[in-house]
C-alpha cells in the first residue's frame, strides 16, 4: 500500500526527520508495534524525544498509541480492500445508502425544505467540480445556488443566506474548513459531503454525509477512486426525496 503524506506535513508542520519517522511506521506497521520507542529512534538516526515529539504532533498519547492506530487502520484498510467487491467501489446507490441514516436524511430534507434564500456551495481542489455540479443542479431545479469561495460573503452573510453545501473528501481542507467556522458563527446551516465523521467540517455541519473514501492515505487522490462520483450520486438521490 502506498502513503501519501504530504497533507499531514503541511497541516502539522512536520520536519524532514519526523516525516521519515512516519514514512518508516507506515512502511512497517506490524515490526513498528512490537518496537520500543528507543528502537524506532535509533533506526531513523534520531532521538526518543523526537519520535514521542511527533506522535504527540499528530494527536496520539505517545510513541505505542500512534503505532497500534496506525497498525490498526492499515490492517483495517486492507481488510477492506481485499473484501470489498468491485461492484461496491463503482456507484452503486443500494451501498450508498446502507452508509446513510434516515435521521440524516430527514435532516437534510427539512434543511432544505425550509430555506428561502440563497444556497453557498463550495469545495476546492477535486472537490470543485462537484460543487459546481450540485449548484447547477440546484439551480435547473428552482434554488437560488452560487458557488462562492469568498470568505466574506460566509463571515458577513449580507445576502442572508442560512445554508451552505460543502464538499472536502478530508473534511480538513484549509479553505473549506475556515468557511465551515465561518458559516457557523453567521448562523449559515451547513449540509457536508466528506470522506468521515470525524473532521473539522463534519463537526461544524448540521448534517455531515459520510462517502466511502476508498484510500484514505492516498492525500493527492492518484489512485482510482469513486468518492467524488458518489457524492454526486448520494446528492442525485437526496435531492430526488424532496417533496
Amino acid at each position: 500500500m502506498d502513503f501519501d503524506i504530504y497533507k499531514l506535513v503541511d497541516k502539522y508542520k512536520l520536519s524532514h526527520t519526523e516525516q521519515e519517522i512516519l514514512q518508516y511506521i507506515l512502511a512497517h506497521s506490524e515490526e513498528a508495534v512490537d518496537l520500543n520507542v528507543r528502537k524506532i529512534a535509533k533506526l531513523n538516526y534520531t532521538s526518543s524525544a523526537t519520535v514521542v515529539r511527533l506522535a504527540q504532533k499528530l494527536g496520539y498519547k505517545g510513541y505505542t498509541d500512534m503505532a497500534y492506530r496506525i497498525n490498526f487502520a492499515i490492517k483495517s484498510e486492507v481488510e477492506r480492500i481485499s473484501s470489498s467487491s468491485k461492484s461496491k467501489s463503482i456507484i452503486n446507490i443500494d451501498y450508498l445508502l446502507k452508509s446513510i441514516t434516515q435521521k440524516e436524511t430527514q435532516t437534510f430534507m427539512n434543511l432544505m425544505n425550509n430555506n428561502n434564500g440563497i444556497i453557498y456551495v463550495n469545495g476546492v481542489g477535486f472537490s470543485q467540480p462537484i460543487a459546481q455540479y450540485i449548484t447547477r443542479k440546484l439551480l435547473v431545479l428552482g434554488y437560488k445556488a452560487v458557488y462562492t469561495d469568498s470568505f466574506e460573503l460566509y463571515e458577513n452573510n449580507r445576502q442572508g443566506s442560512n445554508l451552505a453545501i460543502l464538499v472536502s473528501r478530508t473534511g480538513e481542507t484549509c479553505d473549506v474548513a475556515k468557511i465551515a467556522k465561518l458559516a457557523v458563527s453567521s448562523g449559515i446551516s451547513i449540509i457536508s459531503f466528506t470522506g468521515s465523521h470525524q473532521n473539522t467540517i463534519a463537526q461544524n455541519s448540521a448534517v455531515n454525509f459520510k462517502v466511502h473514501d476508498e484510500d484514505k492515505f492516498d492525500d493527492r487522490n492518484i489512485n482510482s477512486n469513486y468518492f467524488y462520483s458518489n457524492v454526486i450520486a448520494l446528492f442525485e438521490y437526496l435531492i430526488s426525496q424532496l417533496k
